[in-house]
C-alpha cells in the first residue's frame, strides 16, 4: 500500500536559491530536486524508499498535484555538495565533520561511498606510504596538496588552484596521483573504490565532478584522454574552457537554481605533454592566462628515478618502492582526511581568528622565501598557491597527521623553483629560462662566498664592470632543469653560456681552486 495519501510535503530554498520538496512518511524521508519533481520517473526510486508507489494514472497525478500547490518555501542552509556548510564540512560519502557538541545540517547531497572509502588506519597510512615518502619531493607536494582545498576558506587564493604532473610514461606521475588521492578515498587497485577520476569526460561531465570535490581535491588522471572534439582546432578550445571551469569552478544555472554554483578546490593532473604544448595554436592571451591555472611540474625529478628523489633503504628499486606505497594505499586510506578535518573544525570553531593568523603567516613565510612579499602579477599569483600548499602541509603536521620529519618548505619550494623554469622554457624559449633561473630564490650574490655554500647554492651572480656572471654548479643545474644539455648547448649557440672548447663547461675560482661549472654572461644595456 502506497503511503502517498499520509506523508508530509514542505517547500524549503536552499542558500543557493535552489527549491527542493522534502517529503516524510513512516518509513522515512526524502528529497527532491525540481528536476525530480517536473520529471517522476526520475522521483520513483526516491519515493519507493519511504513508500511511496506511484503507478501512472490519477493518484500519480494528484500527487505531483499537491507538490506544485506547495505556496511557501522556507529558507533552509541545506547540505548539497562537499565541503564547508557554515560549520560543517559534509564528505562525500554523506557524512559530515562538525565540532564537537554541533548538531548536523540537513543534507541533500548525492553521495559516493564507492569513492570516499575509509580502510585502515591513520597510523599505518603514515607508516606505510607518508614515512617512506621522506625527502621525496614531488610524492611529498601532492600529498600535501590533497590538504590545501579545506583551507582555502580561510587563506583565499585569487583561483581554484591547478597542478599538472607531465612526463614520459613510467615517470610514476599516475602512481603520485594515487597516492594523494588515498588521503581521502580508495586508489583503484581492482575493487572499484576509486577516489581518483580520469579525463575521459566532457566540459559537461566535468560538472558533476565539480559538484562531487567542492573544497576537496579533485585528481584527473591522464588529460590526453579528454574528450575535446574532432579537430585540432576543436580539442585547443575544449581544453581552454575546461581549465577556466575548474579554475573558476562554476557550473551552468541549472533548472530550480536562481544562479550557477561556484566550487571551491584544488586539481591535480597528469599528462604526457603539457597544456601549454596542447594549446599551441590559441591566441597567445589565452595561453598566458591558462598557464596562470594550471600550473605545470616536471614528474622527472632529475634522478633519473621518475618522481623520486632517491630510492630509501630497505628497498631494491623504484619498482618495490611503488609495490610498496601503493599496497600500503589500498589497505589504508580515506584514514587521513577525516581526523584532519576534525581537527580543522574544531580550531575554527574555537579560534577562528588564530587560524587564519597561523595560516596568513605560513604563507608569507614562503612568499618571503621566495623573495615575492612585495611582488604583484602573475608571479604573485603564481607563487600564492604553492604557498596555499606549504601551509596545508605544516597544519596537517601541526595536527598529527603528516610526519614531523617532513620537510615541506624544500619541497614545495623545489616544485615552484621547477614551475617557473618549466612555464618559462614553454611560453619563450631558453634565454627565458636562464633569465628566470637567474632570478631563482636562493641565488648567491656576494662576491665572496664558500665552497659549500656554492654547491648548496642554485647559483652565484658574480657583477662586472660591463656584464653579470651567473656561476652554476654542473649538478646543481641538471637537479633543477630536465635537459640542462640541451639548454646549455642551445645557450652556446647564441654566446651567453661560456664553454672552453669542446666541452659545455669552463672554469671559476671558488675559494682559490679552480673548479668546472656552467658559465653564462649577460652583458648588461
Amino acid at each position: 500500500m502506497s503511503l502517498a495519501k499520509s506523508a508530509t510535503i514542505q517547500g524549503i530554498i536552499d542558500q543557493h536559491g535552489t527549491r527542493w520538496v522534502l517529503l516524510e512518511t513512516a518509513l522515512g524521508t526524502c528529497s527532491l530536486s525540481m528536476t525530480e519533481v517536473v520529471e517522476p520517473s526520475k522521483a520513483a526510486p526516491k519515493l519507493a524508499e519511504i513508500g511511496i508507489v506511484l503507478p501512472p494514472g490519477k493518484s500519480r497525478s494528484d500527487f505531483f498535484a499537491r507538490i506544485s500547490a506547495i505556496a511557501k518555501y522556507d529558507a533552509v542552509h541545506v547540505v548539497d555538495q562537499t565541503g564547508w556548510h557554515r560549520h560543517v564540512f559534509a564528505i562525500g560519502d554523506g557524512g559530515q565533520v562538525a565540532p564537537s557538541g554541533a548538531a548536523p545540517l540537513p543534507s541533500m547531497m548525492r553521495t559516493e561511498p564507492r569513492a570516499w572509502t575509509t580502510q585502515g588506519s591513520l597510523k599505518a597510512w603514515k607508516n606505510k606510504v607518508a614515512k617512506p615518502l621522506t625527502g621525496q619531493r614531488i610524492p611529498m607536494f601532492v600529498i600535501a596538496l590533497a590538504f590545501a582545498p579545506a583551507i582555502i576558506r580561510f587563506l583565499p587564493v585569487w583561483t581554484n588552484p591547478g597542478f599538472e604532473l607531465v612526463g614520459t610514461r613510467g615517470t610514476g606521475k599516475s602512481t603520485a596521483l594515487q597516492l594523494a588521492s588515498s588521503v581521502y578515498g580508495g586508489i583503484g587497485d581492482g575493487d572499484g573504490r576509486r577516489y581518483w577520476a580520469t579525463w575521459n569526460t566532457t566540459v559537461a561531465g566535468m560538472e558533476t565532478l565539480l559538484d562531487g570535490h567542492t573544497n576537496c581535491l579533485l585528481p584527473l588522471d591522464e588529460l590526453n584522454a579528454f574528450s575535446g572534439g574532432a579537430t585540432a582546432a576543436a580539442k585547443r578550445k575544449a581544453y581552454s574552457d575546461v581549465l577556466f571551469q575548474l579554475a573558476d569552478g562554476i557550473n551552468r544555472t541549472r533548472y530550480g537554481d536562481r544562479r550557477g554554483r561556484q566550487h571551491s578546490l584544488c586539481y591535480l593532473s597528469t599528462s604526457n605533454t603539457s597544456l601549454i604544448q596542447e594549446l599551441r595554436g590559441c591566441d597567445a592571451q589565452v595561453v598566458a592566462a591558462c598557464s596562470d591555472r594550471l600550473l605545470t611540474i616536471n614528474a622527472d625529478a632529475g634522478a633519473d628515478l621518475g618522481i623520486f628523489d632517491f630510492v630509501p633503504a630497505g628497498f631494491p628499486d623504484t619498482k618495490s618502492l611503488i609495490d610498496h606505497l601503493k599496497a600500503g594505499a589500498s589497505e589504508n586510506h580515506g584514514a587521513a582526511i577525516r581526523p584532519y578535518l576534525q581537527h580543522l573544525v574544531d580550531e575554527a570553531a574555537e579560534d577562528l581568528d588564530g587560524l587564519t593568523a597561523k595560516l596568513g603567516g605560513w604563507s608569507k613565510e614562503f612568499l618571503d622565501r621566495a623573495g615575492l612579499t612585495k611582488a604583484s602579477g602573475s608571479e604573485f599569483r603564481t607563487a600564492s598557491q604553492f604557498a596555499l600548499v606549504y601551509a596545508a602541509g605544516r597544519l596537517a603536521q601541526s595536527y598529527g597527521v603528516l610526519p614531523k620529519r617532513w620537510r615541506c618548505g624544500p619541497s614545495v619550494m623545489a616544485c615552484y623553483v621547477q614551475h617557473r623554469l618549466e612555464k618559462s622554457l614553454a611560453l619563450g624559449g631558453p634565454q627565458d629560462m636562464i633569465l628566470a633561473y637567474k632570478a631563482l630564490p636562493g641565488i648567491l650574490s656576494d662576491t665572496t662566498f664558500t665552497a659549500d655554500a656554492f654547491r648548496a647554492s642554485p647559483g652565484v651572480l658574480v657583477r662586472h664592470r660591463d656584464y653579470d656572471e651567473l656561476i652554476v654548479h654542473p649538478k646543481a643545474l641538471a637537479a633543477r632543469i630536465r635537459d640542462s644539455v640541451a639548454l646549455v648547448k642551445q645557450l652556446k649557440a647564441v654566446g651567453i653560456a661560456v664553454c672552453e672548447p669542446g666541452t659545455l663547461q669552463t672554469k671559476r675560482s671558488i675559494e682559490g681552486k679552480q673548479v668546472r661549472v656552467h658559465c653564462f654572461r649577460f652583458e648588461r644595456a
